[in-house]
C-alpha cells in the first residue's frame, strides 16, 4: 500500500485520533457559540467569532501533531518544510503590509471594529506557538539521540 504522506502507523494513529478530538471540539465550540448568539450574548462580531474559534483550534490542532510527532513522516528534511513555512509567511506578512498601505489616512482609527487586529493577533499567537512547540519537539528528539 502506497500511502501519500508516508507517516508510519502510529503515527497515522496519532494523527487521525487529535484530528477527529480538534473536529469534535471546534464543533462544540461552533454550537455553543451559536446558542450565546441565540440568547442575546455576543462576544465578537459575526463573522470575526467564527473565524476566532476555527483559528483556535486549528493552532491547537498543529500544535498538538508537532508534539506527538504526527506532523510529518520522518523522512523528511525539517529544515526545508521550516523554510517553507517561513517563506510563505513572510509573503503573507508583505502582502498584508502592501494593502494596510493602500488603506486611507485614519481609516483605522475610525472605525469600532477590531476584528482585523484580533485575527492578526491570534494568527501571531498561533505563528508563536507553533514555533515554541516546533522547539521543543527538536529539544526532545535531540536528548533521545543522546540516550
Amino acid at each position: 500500500m502506497n500511502n501519500k504522506n508516508e507517516l508510519d502507523e502510529m503515527q497515522r494513529e496519532q494523527h487521525n485520533e487529535i484530528g477527529n478530538q480538534m473536529f469534535v471540539i471546534m464543533s462544540f465550540a461552533l454550537l455553543i457559540n451559536i446558542a450565546l448568539c441565540g440568547v442575546g450574548i455576543q462576544w465578537l462580531d459575526y463573522p470575526t467569532c467564527t473565524m476566532v474559534i476555527v483559528i483556535v483550534c486549528l493552532g491547537i490542532y498543529l500544535v498538538r501533531l508537532i508534539i506527538a510527532g504526527a506532523y510529518q513522516e520522518p523522512s523528511i528534511q525539517k529544515k526545508k518544510t521550516s523554510i517553507i513555512a517561513l517563506t510563505i509567511a513572510a509573503a503573507l506578512a508583505v502582502v498584508f503590509g502592501i494593502n494596510l498601505r493602500k488603506l486611507p489616512a485614519g481609516a483605522l482609527e475610525n472605525t469600532s471594529d477590531y476584528s482585523a487586529y484580533i485575527l492578526v493577533g491570534i494568527s501571531v499567537a498561533g505563528l508563536l506557538a507553533a514555533g515554541i512547540a516546533g522547539v521543543i519537539k527538536r529539544k526532545r528528539d535531540e536528548d533521545d539521540n543522546d540516550d
